[in-house]
């Protein structure tokens, strides 16, 4: 093809090969009429959509390597679709259109708009470099976890969020349209935009030397973010097991800081909680994380067990996290903030470690 497009029409037709494996069934076999197990992509489009059989075939898959393709993992992927557009239902039907620049207010608004810079440069970096797969998997999980599950539940309860859910929205949809063209063009057009989204311009993506140097106030956001979706967490699956109401969440260092996140905590949870500098009477340690001890009023019996296995499960946390720490070219290709996102998880998983040993 490269030799007979030059000497046609004296023009190099493309630069770039990029080689994908087999498409096998879900045991790993290769389809084949006499096995009976061929998938007719037309008859899954028609059954589950087109982005939905594309992201099945993308996320997942490197390059060189075979391909498992199966119908529970294309319906999958269609649930997924279903929340981008859910979530883009509810920004589009509970925010009016504005002109005002997103401007973070709160430590949500702060963690959010940091978050997605961070995924804008990753993203880009993993299209330029044919990573696909993992971009799927980075604006799957932004997009589910950090956007659906955590900010748009806050901004329900802070409210003032019109404009960085918009603009948000936006730049997301373009992030998502390699992957998603269908979907995606949809939402575009509600939007109201007039160019289509195939030809509008690729997001503006910030420098890594702009997140090497966080301003304090940001870096604050992100450390209390963590801390409060670890306590949500840790009461949500506490109230799951024991059905205790009242909680009791003692934080030495940070006080002030977390009762001013108490409606955030108290409305997810769907609990009481009560902050105090030291153990109420009669009360069990439920969880704790750095400074952060959570308490339980009652008689809770700890299992032994639940304990040990979790105890595993953060030494294996920690040795992941010193392997990628110690690992010269992630230090040298990695943001600075990254890596000290990374140290500081090590820090308190060691911490963690300590008290559940203890």
């Amino acid at each position: 093809m490269i030799l007979m497009t030059t000497y046609a029409v004296g023009q190099i037709p493309f630069h770039t090969v990029y080689l994908h494996g087999l498409v096998r069934d879900k045991e790993g076999r290769k389809m084949s009429k006499s096995l009976g197990n061929g998938i007719d992509p037309v008859a899954m489009i028609e059954k589950y959509g087109a982005d939905a059989v594309r992201l099945s075939l993308v996320i997942g898959t490197t390059p060189g390597n075979d391909i498992r393709l199966f119908e529970e993992k294309i319906a999958t992927y269609r649930n997924f679709v279903n929340k981008l557009w859910n979530i883009s239902r509810y920004i589009l039907m509970t925010t009016e259109v504005t002109k005002e620049t997103p401007k973070a207010t709160t430590a949500a608004d702060l963690w959010l708009l940091r978050t997605f810079d961070e995924l804008k440069i990753s993203v880009d970096e993993h299209i330029a470099n044919y990573r696909f797969s993992s971009a799927g998997e980075e604006l799957y999980e932004f997009t589910w976890h950090e956007l659906a599950d955590w900010y748009v539940e806050i901004a329900k309860i802070e409210g003032g969020k019109d404009a960085i859910l918009r603009s948000i929205l936006k730049e997301l949809l373009a992030l998502w349209h390699p992957f998603t063209p269908f979907v995606t063009e949809h939402i575009w057009r509600h939007l109201g935009e007039r160019e289509l989204l195939i030809t509008n311009a690729w997001p503006n993506i910030p420098t890594k030397k702009h997140l090497e140097t966080p301003h304090t106030e940001t870096q604050e956001a992100v450390e209390t973010m963590s801390s409060l979706q670890w306590i949500i967490k840790t009461i949500r699956d506490h109230k799951q097991k024991f059905g205790n109401d009242t909680v009791y969440t003692i934080a030495t260092n940070e006080f002030s800081r977390f009762q001013e996140q108490n409606e955030i905590i108290q409305r997810l949870t769907r609990t009481n909680v009560n902050y105090a500098d030291s153990a109420p009477s009669d009360s069990v340690v439920v969880n704790s994380l750095g400074s952060i001890t959570i308490f339980c009023l009652g008689n809770v019996t700890l299992d032994k067990e639940k304990i040990e296995k979790e105890r595993e499960e953060t030494e294996t946390q920690i040795r992941q996290i010193e392997t990628r720490l110690n690992d010269k070219e992630f230090r040298a290709k990695a943001p600075q903030a990254i890596i000290l996102k990374e140290e500081t998880r090590l820090a308190k998983a060691k911490e963690r470690l300590d008290k559940l040993t203890q």
